[in-house]
């Protein structure tokens, strides 16, 4: 469904993460805001979709999406726990996130340093002969 939405340039999910806000599709059938994206996601069997943005500050944008048969089935209360699962994503993708950036800087510093052993071996070698 990814390709779907990114394909046709509208979604639940892609709204979710431009907006930074929460969107219920309460019955894709009746819901006139994505109605190419939700024609392509009816015949899969989904009426209702919740779409939660992922905070994740600099590190980049995502959302997830819970998909349900029945219509009206994100309730408040199922909101809520959605919430709750929802934030503590959020936390472990920005860490995961996060320990992947600093990985790479990392590497990338190890990588600017090899060229420099091969510079200290060479300025010693040359100072040892100016020695002698």
């Amino acid at each position: 469904m990814n390709e779907v939405q990114y394909r046709i340039g509208e979604s639940p999910a892609l709204r979710a993460m431009t907006a930074g806000e929460v969107i219920v599709v309460d019955d894709g059938t009746t819901d006139q805001r994505w109605q190419e994206y939700v024609n392509l996601t009816a015949p899969l069997g989904y009426a209702s979709m919740l779409a939660a943005p992922l905070i994740l500050g600099g590190e980049g944008t995502a959302a997830l999406v819970f998909y349900a048969s029945p219509t009206g089935y994100f309730t408040p209360e199922r909101q809520h726990m959605i919430d709750v699962f929802v934030r503590q994503a959020e936390r472990a993708l920005g860490m995961s996130m996060r320990v992947a950036r600093h990985r790479d800087e990392s590497d990338d510093l190890r990588s600017a340093m090899k060229p420099r052993t091969s510079i200290d071996i060479a300025v010693g070698i040359i100072a040892q002969n100016r020695c002698t």
